[in-house]
C-alpha cells in the first residue's frame, strides 16, 4: 500500500494541481484498487459557475475525479509491460444523486478496482461517495487501453 499526498499524485498523473481533484489517495497493490478523497468546500470555484440558481458540483468533474483515481492503479499496472501511458477508451457512468452546494463542505471518497486487465485493455469499477453518509454520486466503469506496439521487449 502506498499513500500518497496532493505533490505525488500531480506527479505520477502528469497534472497540475489547479486541475487536481484529489487531496490524497491509496494505491493498494493486493487488493488491485485505489482509494483517493476530495473536500468540496462551499466556496469551491465551480458553485459560483455551474447552475448559478441552485449550484451542483459538475458530473464531468465527478467523472474527472474517478478517472484520476483510476490512473493512479492503472499506471502503477502497465508501468512494468508498457512504455507509454495509454489513454482512455471508454468511460460509462451512471449518476445517483447531485452534489449540491447546501450539502457542502464535503469529504467525497472515490474508489477504482481492476475488473480486468488482457492485452492492452485494463477495466476498472469507479465509485463516488460521501465519507459522511456513505451517499452514491456516482459509479460505473472506465476501460483503458495500450496499444500493443508500446508492449516493453524483454
Amino acid at each position: 500500500m502506498s499513500n500518497l499526498n496532493k505533490k505525488k499524485i500531480s506527479k505520477i498523473l502528469d497534472i497540475g494541481l489547479s486541475f487536481l481533484f484529489l487531496d490524497s489517495a491509496k494505491v493498494l497493490k493486493k487488493k488491485e484498487c485505489a482509494i483517493g478523497q476530495y473536500k468540496i468546500k462551499r466556496s469551491h470555484w465551480t458553485f459560483s459557475s455551474h447552475l448559478l440558481k441552485d449550484p451542483i458540483f459538475p458530473g464531468a468533474l465527478l467523472v474527472e475525479i474517478m478517472c484520476q483515481t483510476a490512473m493512479l492503479i492503472i499506471y502503477k499496472d502497465i508501468e512494468k509491460y508498457y512504455s507509454a501511458k495509454g489513454f482512455l477508451r471508454a468511460v460509462n457512468i451512471d449518476f445517483k444523486n447531485t452534489l449540491k452546494r447546501k450539502i457542502s463542505p464535503i469529504k467525497i471518497r472515490s474508489e477504482a478496482k481492476k475488473i480486468s486487465q488482457k492485452r492492452g485493455i485494463s477495466n476498472y469499477k469507479v465509485k463516488i461517495t460521501s465519507l459522511n453518509n456513505k451517499t452514491v454520486f456516482a459509479e460505473g466503469e472506465i476501460t483503458h487501453f495500450v496499444p500493443l506496439k508500446f508492449v516493453k521487449k524483454k
